[in-house]
């Protein structure tokens, strides 16, 4: 006797799935069967992959956490890196700043000491800021050094930054 199903019953839906569970479980079965033919196992252990000994194969647990043990000091020291470059790149901007200042400050007919202890303010601490007078044009030179991080980069070297500029001597009235 042949049982008809209304389209929205609980006993459709259970006969549904139970066509589809076996569908899959057959399925999942002749992959499987292919795969071991092709001598290529299936990649994940739920698939039941196992290997060359017949052995069930275990999830890698833990690995990406052995990864990232391995991986972090390194992008540690990459940023320290960048952010000293950083440093280094700001100390040049000052140095332009304090010879540009400095050149300026002559070049209006300000004293020389003046004009340097106003650029030695502007400058990376340390630096040296000198001025000459090139018949008509005021050149200031300042030159500072940058140091190193520290700790794990104590022994890079000191970055030197050297920046010039040159302004036209005003005359005076």
């Amino acid at each position: 006797m042949s049982r008809r199903f209304a389209s929205g019953s609980s006993d459709l839906r259970r006969l549904r799935a139970t066509i589809r569970a076996g569908w899959l479980r057959c399925r999942r079965s002749t992959d499987n069967q292919d795969a071991a033919r092709a001598g290529a196992w299936p990649s994940h252990p739920a698939d039941g992959a196992r290997d060359d000994a017949g052995r069930r194969i275990q999830p890698e647990r833990g690995a990406a956490t052995a990864e990232l043990a391995l991986v972090l000091p390194l992008l540690v020291a990459v940023t320290i890196g960048l952010v000293w470059l950083l440093a280094v790149g700001a100390a040049q901007v000052r140095a332009v700043d304090a010879a540009r200042e400095t050149a300026r400050a002559v070049a209006r007919g300000e004293s020389v000491d003046a004009a340097v202890a106003q650029g030695e303010r502007v400058a990376p601490p340390g630096s040296r800021v000198s001025v000459r007078d090139d018949g008509g044009q005021v050149v200031a030179v300042v030159v500072g050094r940058v140091s190193g991080p520290g700790g794990l980069f104590g022994r890079l070297p000191a970055v030197t930054v050297t920046a010039e500029a040159v302004a036209a001597a005003e005359e005076s009235p």
